[in-house]
């Protein structure tokens, strides 16, 4: 792995920024923005995204206090679209909210779609438990 010390994914929860701040790169796969829903408050995610020093939740039985999220870690996301704001409770697009997103984000389309092969692997149990014993 090129960084294995990589955050990934954080689950939508109070405290699933914990260990981010530690990493060497940040992934957000499968990113998508929808408010209510997200894994991180619009206004924490452009602070973060500029290099603004970020508190970061912490359950209290393991930290004395909220982390300070000073590091400026190389952030990667995939998604479907760009990061849109839209006005609450509407499908409007917030243009102005949408366009600080996008001065921070460099965008790459990707359109090549790998074609789905379908090949048959035959099954073989002494490369199998070889591959189990000899994994470091």
């Amino acid at each position: 792995m090129v960084f294995p010390n990589t955050f990934a994914n954080p689950t939508k929860s109070t405290f699933n920024l914990v260990g981010a701040s530690d990493a060497d790169v940040i992934l957000f796969n499968d990113f998508r923005y929808d408010s209510g829903n997200e894994i991180i408050p619009w206004s924490d995610l452009l602070n973060l995204l500029d290099g603004s020093k970020l508190h970061v939740a912490a359950p209290k039985t393991s930290h004395t206090k909220d982390i300070v999220w000073a590091a400026k870690q190389p952030i990667f996301a995939t998604g479907p679209e760009k990061i849109r704001r839209y006005f609450k409770g509407t499908s409007s697009i917030n243009a102005g909210e949408t366009s600080q997103m996008d001065a921070r984000w460099v965008y790459l389309h990707l359109t090549h779609r790998i074609p789905d092969i379908n090949n048959q692997i035959i099954p073989c149990a002494r490369c199998f438990s070889q591959l189990i014993l000899e994994e470091n």
